[in-house]
């Protein structure tokens, strides 16, 4: 068959547009229609060729077939991109209404306008305009029929090529069927970029596609026209072509679902499917089989006419087709039990199914994502190679275990793309980020760690990810290992290295134990100390509100929390580990994907995040960045209560509010310690500046140059191929890691109560909650006498052996009562 599509052009002229007075529609009156075919790949030159003559006498306009004729546009204005346009709408809709106005009525008559349109004049030389002959619905239903029996009558003579075609079509339906499976999986989910705020980005107009109106006036044409392009569930019509025998049962389903009709198929045949409704006495009935011209499966009977009433109980909705209708909604709540999927049958269709039908429902669709997993797995060499290659000199690492039957199982992944390493550390501060997230896709166990740095803005700027099977000192230390190696920190650069803790987290861990509305403020202005001073000032306010947390929150070395404490050099005095986390909720889309497409679309909010910053880093004037701009800016407004007093050497004493500070310029630094820490002048140190008569820019670290925000994100990633263009690398085939089944016993759905929500069992009765229990043999606190640490140990086993007899006697007991006859009544 040739890969040619024709687009039906439905070409009215002779006419003008006119509103209706009455309910004021727009409409075309006292035109002609004429419908023709040309080629997709050039319709707007085809259609304008063939209406040279009549264009030259009036304005021509095109609209889509289901759009309301108010929808028009006009053909004449902005060529190219209504070329383009009309060309791609012909090629997707392979239908399109053309209309041409008549400018002067009175001068061209609708009898020449057709002249123009349908005689083969010569137009461009030797090219003529095809006159096409398009039936309309004169065939009846005695034709159809006696067309239906007449193939059915040369159906053996024709069976032997029937077949051969057919089994090709089957064959080449499943091949389909599978790499659609896999493709889907590598789809862009542009919800995830759409959702970063790089910048406000706008869809390409020929992309979007109009809705159907529901104020249509021929919607069951327009029903029929979409239907053949298979654009609406559920719906037949008359000549309805489908590729294969499976996307009419396909299409069986979709009806049922959407009417709720207990249909049945009465045949079903090589090359023949026919189905009717089993309602008493409805006449309901559909008819499709091959049709050997087009090789593809036509639907020649159709009596769309129902006597019964829906019931909710459908003979062909069984596990197979509910798997295929839940697959999706599994996807994403992979915990989704058999009873929720009867439920959600019920709800969204009102059809009943089966305690059994949803349970094997539920396997298949597990089941089926499984085998996805294990695809992605297989792969993942290859996938390695393709990452290589388009992206020379990456770091990748593929680690793998060995199960009882010697197959090779996944373990860890580790990516550090080239240029992102090289640009971190060329132009980025040394700070680096690390967190995990948990994978959240039904057929993968494990989690998620990442390598974030902070780029001249005081952006989000990755480095490097890996994925592992779980969580444990092991996996964090291979992570660190390979980062040290890639990022070129040796065994002195590392081991020396500070070590922060997040300072949100020590909070959260604190207010669990010390509830108080102003413990959380106090807290904080301890953490954000820049100065012994300050912290000891602020760390005696707590001590006075809760002398528990405060102990409790030394009992956390202050010199991984606090500023005060934080070596300088680094130009960050960032106390929590926000960025990072704010990084992993970015991948929480990705997290929900199969594998391979979780790793891509990591890989491509990287590079869709370096090329939106590159556009802005570019763009934007001055010789610092905007967050050392606004820094500044902010000290200059609080300089205004600070008084400089100057002494050689480059040293000042800025007196603010009673109190002194020392600023050396030289050295960059001030007793508050905020100039040291971040790199960016502080108010004393502003004010220091200002006196001298110099540029507070100057002082500015290097680190927030523009030119380094511009260089960090001048060398992107490059663009990686789909699977099928993949090479295969032909190692070892990799299988998922095993499941693993989590310690503890499995968390309930049931929504965890409030401490007062939930009444007493007993309320006559004192709970064990908040009282603390003694000991029965030495009256000790928090134990009990079954593990009594001051026990003798004859004691202890006399104890035990009592026990031992006692359970012994009880089981005997209910042996004999469980063997004695049982009483008769007389």
């Amino acid at each position: 068959m040739s890969d040619t599509i024709s687009v039906k052009i439905n070409c009215f002229f002779g006419g003008v547009f006119k509103k209706d007075d009455e309910d004021g529609k727009l409409n075309y009156v006292n035109g002609l229609l004429e419908q023709f075919e040309v080629d997709g790949d050039a319709v707007y030159d085809e259609v304008m060729k063939k209406m040279v003559k009549v264009v030259s006498k009036g304005k021509i306009w095109y609209k889509l077939p289901y759009e309301d004729i108010s929808k028009k546009k006009d053909l004449s204005e902005n060529g190219e991109v209504n070329k383009r346009k009309i060309n791609a709408n012909g090629r997707w809709y392979k239908e399109l209404d053309v209309f041409i106005e008549e400018a002067e009525p009175d001068d061209v008559t609708a009898t020449e306008a057709e002249q123009h349109v349908v005689d083969g004049d010569e137009i461009d030389g030797d090219t003529q305009v095809e006159q096409h002959v398009i039936l309309g619905d004169e065939n009846d239903a005695e034709a159809e029929q006696e067309a239906v029996d007449g193939e059915e009558l040369d159906a053996p003579a024709e069976q032997e090529v029937e077949e051969e075609e057919s089994e090709d079509e089957y064959q080449a339906s499943n091949e389909s069927e599978n790499e659609d499976d896999f493709d889907r999986n590598f789809q862009e989910v542009l919800e995830m970029f759409r959702n970063e705020n790089y910048e406000d980005e706008i869809l390409d107009e020929d992309e979007i596609y109009p809705d159907t109106e529901n104020s249509s006036d021929d919607e069951e044409e327009q029903a029929e026209r979409m239907a053949k392009r298979g654009e609406l569930d559920g719906v037949f019509s008359l000549r309805q072509t489908f590729h294969t025998g499976e996307d009419f049962k396909k299409q069986v389903i979709k009806y049922i679902l959407k009417t709720r009709r207990n249909v049945v198929y009465d045949r079903w045949e090589k090359t023949k499917i026919g189905a009717k409704c089993s309602g008493k006495g409805c006449r309901w009935r559909i008819y499709c089989s091959v049709e050997t011209p087009i090789k593809q499966w036509m639907v020649k009977v159709y009596v769309n006419t129902h006597t019964c009433h829906p019931t909710g109980k459908c003979k062909l909705i069984k596990s197979p087709a509910i798997a295929e209708v839940m697959l999706e909604k599994i996807r994403k709540e992979p915990e989704m039990s058999a009873p929720m999927i009867r439920e959600e049958f019920r709800d969204k269709f009102n059809i009943l199914i089966s305690p059994e039908q949803a349970k094997i429902a539920r396997r298949i669709v597990l089941d089926k994502l499984q085998a996805e997993c294990n695809e992605h797995f297989a792969r993942i060499k290859d996938y390695e190679m393709e990452l290589l290659r388009s992206n020379p000199d990456s770091k990748i690492e593929i680690t793998t275990t060995t199960k009882p039957n010697g197959a090779k199982a996944f373990n860890s992944m580790y990516i550090c793309f080239h240029n992102l390493r090289v640009s971190w550390k060329t132009y980025c501060r040394p700070v680096i980020g690390l967190d995990g997230t948990f994978l959240k896709h039904s057929s993968l166990q494990g989690l998620i760690l990442t390598a974030v740095g902070r780029d001249p803005n005081n952006q989000i700027y990755p480095i490097a990810w890996a994925v592992v099977t779980s969580e444990n000192n092991d996996n964090w230390q291979w992570f660190i290992q390979r980062l040290k190696i890639d990022l070129g920190l040796g065994m002195v650069e590392l081991p020396r290295a500070e070590h922060r803790a997040c300072a949100r987290h020590i909070y959260s861990n604190l207010k669990k134990l010390h509830k108080s509305d102003t413990l959380k403020p106090l807290f904080w202005r301890v953490a954000s100390s820049y100065n012994e001073a300050d912290y000891e000032k602020n760390l005696e306010n707590l001590k006075q509100l809760d002398p528990l947390a405060a102990d409790d929150l030394l009992k956390k070395d202050p010199t991984s929390w606090c500023r005060a404490f934080f070596r300088i050099g680094s130009c960050c005095s960032d106390t929590h580990n926000n960025f990072t986390e704010s990084y992993n909720r970015t991948l929480k889309i990705a997290t929900n994907k199969p594998f391979i497409q979780m790793l891509e679309l990591i890989r491509r909010d990287a590079m869709q995040r370096i090329a939106t910053r590159s556009k802005t880093a570019n763009n934007t004037p001055g010789l610092y960045t905007k967050k050392a701009r606004k820094e500044v800016e902010k000290s200059c407004d609080e300089a205004q209560y600070c008084y400089s007093y100057c002494r050689t050497g480059g040293e000042f004493e800025i007196v603010e509010f009673s109190n002194g500070y020392t600023v050396n310029l030289p050295s960059r630094s001030c007793t508050c310690r905020k100039w040291d820490l971040s790199g960016i002048p502080c108010r004393h140190a502003v004010s220091a500046i200002r006196e001298n008569g110099m540029e507070v820019d100057d002082y500015i670290s290097d680190y927030y140059l523009t030119s380094k925000w511009q260089g960090v994100y001048f060398r992107g990633l490059r663009p990686v191929n789909g699977p099928k263009f993949w090479k295969l690398s032909g190692a070892e085939r990799i299988e998922a890691s095993p499941y693993k089944r989590p310690p503890g016993r499995p968390k309930g759905k049931a929504r965890i109560k409030g401490i007062l929500e939930s009444p007493k069992k007993n309320p006559t009765k004192v709970s064990r909650k908040g009282r603390i229990g003694h000991c029965s043999l030495c009256g000790g606190e928090r134990h009990n006498s079954r593990k009594c640490p001051h026990e003798p140990e004859e004691s202890r086993a006399k104890r035990r052996r009592a026990n031992t007899e006692q359970q012994a006697q009880e089981q005997e007991a209910e042996d004999v009562s469980s063997t004695a006859p049982r009483a008769t009544q007389t």
